[in-house]
This record gives structure tokens, sequence and C-alpha cells, in this order.
């Protein structure tokens, strides 16, 4: 089987996958330090698919070692950059329900359930992004992250939502930091509801309410000694820590955040269960490719041997990012406590 069959990739990609074959082919071998100039028309076709005849005879280009010729052209002739057709984005943009259009995206919105809301951001890379891709099988050893089908860079919906994730549980630990304690429990609340439960640790917790307000005694004492309501508050602190790495033992005026998280937690206790969130995010897709290159250099002899590529989406491409917040377990409330909830998720 030829090199080139076993790689199966799109149109849109496949020149630029001959080019990084090219880089890796050639880049020891006993052509590798010849001159592109030296080339036979004929030669250099061969060598160089994704090239025209007349680069051969390009000032900047001919006089190019055959092992640095792809890097040099993809440089020179492409801008050091590869374009995805915008027919290919807009149909997947498409079929992952993201909008182009703010006007679409307001009426969408207008369409939903009472207290929904969505960000609509098109934003522009600063500096270059990478992302590692599961796909082992690749020329570069370190691919950055495509959709499967359409082979375009893209920010997963699910990475979306655990960098978000993240930043509100920092926010938690800085309101912590400043002792302002009745605000952790409003925003505990509103990360269970805008981002879901459903891991083994909150499972417990939610068992442990559950037997908690089952039981006609509120003071009684488990095998181990423990009032059901300290098991809940142990529970609820490792699940804190555990899934959002947050630390909820700390004392504040003599009372631990733990406990007073689950009194927040008690007086709206049926809201407090296993459930998806609230909110949707959605994967962002780029249209630019490009390749950078690490080349580390010898201590001994201060020059670069063996070259390290790996794909980014470079500084300066566009993106969207698109999330929608949908109160679906709301439906029942009242309008003012699910006013209330719609509030508290948007700070």
């Amino acid at each position: 089987m030829k090199y080139e069959s076993v790689f199966d990739y799109p149109q849109t990609l496949w020149p630029y996958t001959l080019f990084l074959k090219c880089s890796y082919k050639y880049a020891d071998c006993n052509w590798s330090n010849m001159k592109i100039e030296d080339l036979s028309e004929n030669e250099f076709n061969q060598m160089f698919p994704f090239a025209q005849i007349s680069d051969k005879t390009d000032k900047v280009l001919s006089n190019t070692r055959v092992k640095e010729f792809p890097l040099v052209f993809f440089s020179e002739k492409m801008d050091g950059y590869w374009y995805f057709s915008n027919w290919d984005i807009n149909l997947l943009q498409k079929a992952t329900g993201i909008f182009t259009d703010c006007n679409e995206f307001q009426n969408y919105i207008k369409s939903l359930i009472q207290g929904s809301f969505g960000i609509h951001y098109e934003f522009i890379l600063q500096s270059p992004y990478f992302s590692r891709d599961d796909n082992e099988f690749y020329i570069v050893r370190n691919p950055i992250l495509k959709e499967n089908v359409w082979k375009i860079p893209m920010i997963r919906a699910s990475s979306w939502k655990g960098m978000l994730l993240k930043t509100a549980t920092e926010i938690i630990v800085s309101l912590i930091e400043k002792k302002e304690t009745s605000s952790v429990a409003q925003y505990f609340q509103s990360i269970l509801r805008i981002f879901g439960t459903g891991s083994e640790e909150f499972r417990e917790v939610e068992e442990a309410v559950r037997n908690y307000m089952k039981s006609e005694d509120k003071h009684a004492k488990g095998s181990d000694g423990k009032s059901s309501k300290i098991d809940i508050t142990s529970k609820l602190a490792k699940y804190a820590l555990y899934e959002l790495g947050i630390n909820l033992e700390f004392s504040v005026d003599g009372k631990c955040i733990k406990e007073q998280v689950w009194d927040y937690i008690e007086k709206d206790i049926e809201s407090f269960n296993v459930k998806r969130g609230r909110g949707i995010f959605y994967p962002t897709y780029f249209n630019r490719l490009n390749l950078e290159v690490i080349n580390p250099h010898n201590r001994k002899t201060k020059a670069g041997s063996q070259p390290i590529y790996f794909e980014v989406v470079p500084e300066g491409t566009g993106g969207i990012f698109q999330f929608i917040y949908i109160p679906y377990d709301g439906i029942m409330l009242s309008p003012k406590k699910l006013k209330k909830q719609v509030q508290d998720d948007c700070g």
C-alpha cells in the first residue's frame, strides 16, 4: 500500500496533507540537500504535487533546498495559512445549530420558554490556538482537534463547558477568600442549575438529602454517630471538592461554609436533584489552519536538527461562541421564583 493512500481526507484538506507528507518524506533522504533549481521539471512535479512548475524558477524558492521547500512554499505562497471553504464552515454551523445572523438568533431565543436567554459572540483570536486531537494516525505528531467528518479545526462544546465551569468555581473561591459567604451558596446553586449534576458524588448527596427529608426525626443519628444533617454537609463538601475543586470546609463567623450552603439548599430542597443543566453549549469552528515549528538546537553544534511540527489556528482567525440558557425544569415554578433563579444564574 502506498504511503499516500492510507490518508483519506476531505478534498479541501488534501493539498495540505500532501504538503505535510512532503515535509517529512524529504526531510532526511538522498535528495534533501539538493536545491530546487537543480531538479528537472519531472522530478519537481513528482516530489511536490501541491506546487506549480513556475515555482521551480521563483527567485525565493529556486535557491531553497528540497528538505526546506514545503515549509518555505507554505509561508511564501499560502501566506502560512490553509483556508477552508466558507461553504463547508456554514454548512457545519447550520448542522450543529449555530447561528451566523444575530437577528435570527434573537428571534430563536424569543420563541423559547419564559426565562430563556442566549449569548452569541463573534471573537478574534489574539494568539494562536492549539488543542490536542485524539487522532493518533496523522502525519504531524501534534495535530489540532478537528471535526470528525469535515476535518475542520474546532473547540468542542464540552471544552467550552469545562472552561466556563472552571471560571465559575474560581468566582466561588474568590468569594470564600473575601468572606462573602452569603453569595457562595447562591453561586453554588447557580452552578448546579446551569451545568447540571449527575456524578457519583452528587448522587450520594441527593440520596442523603432524600433520606433526611423522609425521616421523621430530623435530629436522628446514623451508625457512625453523626446526625443526618452533618452527614449531608460532609457529602456536599466532598462533591464540591472532587467535582468542582472548591473547598467548603472553611469556617467564617463560627459557621463553616458547607453548613451555610446546606441551609440555602434546604430552603429549596426540591430543586436539588440529579438533572442535566439548563445551559446548552455549542462548538466553535475555525476556517484557517497553520503549521508552527519548534526546532530544538543541539547544545554542542548550536544548530537545529529535528524540527517539531504542530498545527494551530493562527492569530487573527474569527470564531463564534454560542450559549443558550433554557430553564426547562422551571415550568412548574411560580413566575416570581423562576425570575429570581434566572437573575441569579445571569450573575
